[in-house]
């Protein structure tokens, strides 16, 4: 059996070896999110004003972006009309599917299979997607949150 010493001096290894790792992981997410900054002010030269054309959603566990234009009105009112449907029994789709769906024809950055691998990473990178999505189309808060 090990003396208190020796679990006291393992335990400070085990300690110093997450922070090490933890500090490591928090350098590469500072740095993503700087690199994602610069892209943004690229994105925005190229396709318009953010919080009107454009919106951009961030992954605080990974740093990750993903940025969206504005919908178009036929994309906005289909996904309106695929999620009413949904809400009252009589979707074909699923709403993960529709959200997908206007996501996708919105998508600006980063490209599908990346976007793809950053949902395996963060899985509510999607909702806030969409709700950026929502939100560039004007609706408020209130009509998304269903209150």
């Amino acid at each position: 059996m090990a003396t208190r010493e020796e679990l006291e001096l393992k335990l400070e290894a085990i300690r110093a070896k997450r922070a090490a790792e933890k500090a490591a992981t928090d350098d590469a997410i500072s740095l993503k999110m700087l690199e994602n900054e610069i892209t943004l002010d690229e994105l925005v030269t190229a396709n318009g004003e953010l919080g009107r054309e454009i919106g951009a959603v961030f992954s605080p566990h990974t740093g990750d972006m993903v940025v969206v234009r504005k919908p178009s009105k036929a994309a906005y009112r289909a996904s309106q009309s695929h999620t009413t449907a949904v809400v009252a029994g009589q979707g074909k789709q699923s709403f993960d599917q529709i959200q997908v769906q206007l996501v996708a024809g919105c998508l600006i950055h980063p490209t599908k299979p990346e976007f793809e691998a950053i949902q395996d990473k963060t899985p509510a990178m999607l909702g806030k997607a969409y709700n950026m999505c929502l939100k560039l189309a004007g609706a408020s808060l209130e009509d998304i949150e269903g209150k």
